[in-house]
């Protein structure tokens, strides 16, 4: 009941929603991943709260072992989606990193992380935004 009290805090501001986020993601059960990933994946959203329920969610996959029904392809859809800031898409790849996965989905994870690996998936060179050469 408790968790689904911080799940309803989800839809408020940042200051509430992002705390609630964290919390279920180290109690909340798998009633709470839907809410979570709703969230994860509203671009209405700030990023700051994309990222704590994609977090949220590979927590609480990591600790009951169970993955719900569209999680994947909910959490996939973020790393394929270029437009998406790379904070999530890596949160999302971690996420998707915790849960059991069927062969087909393990395959087409290994796919979209090879495009990470060549770096066309996080926009550049695959280097992070503060890594440079600089101190060769």
């Amino acid at each position: 009941v408790a968790a689904d009290s911080l799940e309803a805090q989800l839809n408020r501001e940042d200051l509430v929603a992002i705390p609630a986020a964290e919390a279920l993601g180290q109690g909340g059960n798998n009633n709470q991943i839907d809410g979570l990933l709703a969230r994860a994946l509203d671009d209405t959203a700030s990023l700051e709260l994309r990222v704590a329920c994609t977090d949220a969610i590979g927590s609480t996959v990591a600790r009951t072992r169970h993955k719900q029904p569209g999680l994947f392809d909910g959490l996939i859809s973020i790393v394929e989606n270029r437009d998406i800031d790379a904070d999530l898409r890596r949160a999302a790849v971690a996420a998707l990193g915790k849960p059991p996965l069927a062969p087909g989905e393990r395959a087409r994870l290994v796919d979209v992380l090879d495009v990470f690996a060549t770096g066309e998936g996080m926009g550049g060179d695959g280097m992070d935004e503060d890594d440079d050469d600089d101190d060769l």
